[in-house]
């Protein structure tokens, strides 16, 4: 195991890891994780770090101890104290753990269709796209494309947001064109099934297979403008959910929730 001393803000491997805050700094193909339980659900879904940060602080920390004597053979381990720590993070209080991973894309091919998928145009939260891809985990998605200008998933605030699914689910990155390529190719009885303001129809309505096993599309789009017209014609079924109050939506990862479990425990209701 390769171990090295930071304890200077100024040392080249300290600004390096901080710039992984910018996507201009994640070009490398690198991304940041921070935490002990998020590293550990990346090591048991089989991502393997290339660099392991331990705050000094924590050397005697039993669980510590165990990530450190368990890890491949070649992850270096940077040790840093408090301030370096803290520029890392850009937290008063940083987690006693990062992770530095290499960013990992599925194609196209890999997607599939036999669970339910998600997919995500013009996303630009990324606390909600982390969301989404926790809450895509949780119901059991197979996979989660994102089109056209959706955010950086590798981004901290993201891979903060999806307390460790990032390192769950298959993520997909696609343009507008090759995602209506691939639909195209999709079995006919495959529903694709989008939220649109103009829909008329309930979204419990909808009849899904039973359970994410099977199948079946779900198109989001971004916050401000929704879908666009170009992928909304790519949906069997546009459905909107009903307000009820003085409210006239709701944030996008509430409403991807909603639907995704109406989904995965959907009855063979009428559509």
């Amino acid at each position: 195991m390769m171990q090295k001393m930071l304890t200077s803000l100024s040392n080249p491997t300290v600004k390096a890891l901080r710039a992984m805050h910018e996507k201009k700094g994640r070009k490398g193909g690198q991304f940041l994780a921070e935490g002990l339980k998020i590293v550990l659900s990346a090591i048991e879904n089989g991502w393997v770090p290339q660099k392991i940060v331990v705050s000094l602080a924590e050397e005697k920390n039993k669980h510590i101890k165990k990530l450190l004597h368990d890890l491949p053979y070649g992850v270096e381990v940077l040790w840093a104290n408090a301030s370096v720590m803290e520029k890392i993070s850009a937290r008063d209080n940083p987690q006693a753990v990062m992770g530095v991973f290499a960013q990992q894309f599925c194609g196209l091919e890999k997607v599939d269709i036999q669970k339910r998928v998600v997919v995500l145009e013009n996303v630009r939260d990324p606390g909600n796209l982390g969301t989404i891809i926790r809450t895509a985990d949780a119901a059991g998605v197979g996979a989660v494309m994102l089109v056209g200008e959706t955010c950086d998933p590798f981004g901290l605030e993201a891979v903060r947001a999806s307390m460790g699914s990032i390192f769950a689910v298959p993520l997909a990155r696609v343009t507008l064109k090759e995602f209506i390529d691939w639909r195209k190719n999709l079995p006919a009885h495959v529903p694709v099934v989008g939220t649109h303001l103009k829909a008329t129809q309930d979204y419990r309505r909808i009849k899904w297979g039973q359970g994410p096993q099977q199948g079946g599309v779900l198109v989001m789009g971004g916050e401000q403008h929704g879908m666009s017209d170009e992928i909304s014609c790519t949906c069997t079924t546009l459905v909107k959910i009903m307000m009820h109050g003085t409210a006239d939506s709701l944030n996008l990862a509430v409403a991807t929730g909603i639907l995704l479990f109406h989904a995965s425990a959907a009855p063979d209701s009428e559509s």
